[in-house]
Parts: structure tokens; sequence; C-alpha cells
């Protein structure tokens, strides 16, 4: 995780460790509990897992409005039935914060995605970044 995500965490209030939520191996983000007792997801995200449905770069998706972010139906399913409607997507690479919720991730296309390999694929919500509440540029202190 870069410096500048570890700094928004630390600016969120998220100084002490969060649950896991995880498959097999796999960390997908953690569960917060806000000083207000209510809790939150935070999604982890390498830029390189930007979805780009086809642009040649995430640079190019972003510019032309294709950029995605994913987020396995059985993780929504999960935050759900935990009663935890908030979430955001922390990019690793940079830091940056694209926050949410759960209403907006279920209402957005759900497709099946082949291109994880041997893994098998798994079925996502994908919510364009043009539909993410806020935006939150990694190198800026909240």
């Amino acid at each position: 995780m870069s410096p500048e995500a570890r700094r928004t965490l630390k600016d969120m209030g998220c100084t002490r460790k969060g649950e896991k939520v995880k498959e097999g191996g796999r960390l997908y983000g953690f569960i917060y509990k806000r000083p207000d007792g209510t809790h939150f997801y935070m999604a982890l995200r390498k830029q390189e897992q930007t979805f780009r449905d086809g642009a040649k770069t995430v640079s190019h998706a972003v510019r032309d409005k294709q950029a995605c972010w994913a987020i396995d139906v059985e993780t929504i399913k999960m935050l759900r039935r935990r009663e935890i409607l908030d979430l955001a997507i922390l990019n690793t690479t940079n830091g940056d914060l694209w926050i949410s919720d759960v209403p907006t991730f279920e209402a957005a296309p759900i497709r099946n995605y082949e291109g994880i390999g041997a893994k098998g694929g798994a079925r996502q919500h994908y919510l364009p970044t043009t539909a993410i509440q806020s935006y939150i540029v990694g190198k800026v202190r909240i």
C-alpha cells in the first residue's frame, strides 16, 4: 500500500485495524468502525484493477467515461446482511478515495467477469467512476 493510501486511511480515523474481508488467500478490503459506532466497508484496489471496458489504458477509460470500479455481488450481499451501507474504494497505488454506498452499487449493472483466469470469474456490480458520489485525491489531506 502506498504512503498516500496509508495517510488517507489515517486521516479518516482508521488508525486501528479493521475486520478483514477476504476469500481464500485474497484480501478484498476491511470493515471499519467509526467513532459514532457505525461501520463502513473499505475496498482495496490497485490502479490496474480499474475496469476499462475495452479502453487501451485507465487514462483513456477515465477520459472516455468508461472507467468502473467493481464489487463482487457476494460482498454486496454480505454488507447488506450486516446493515453496512457505506463503502469506499481506496486506490492503493496512489491513495485516491472513491466514496459511495451499497444501494448505488446494487443499482449498477452486474457482469460475470471471466477474465480472472483460473479463478473462475465472479459476478460483480460495475459502477462507473462518474456515478460515484465523492472523490478525494490521495495526495490531498482530508
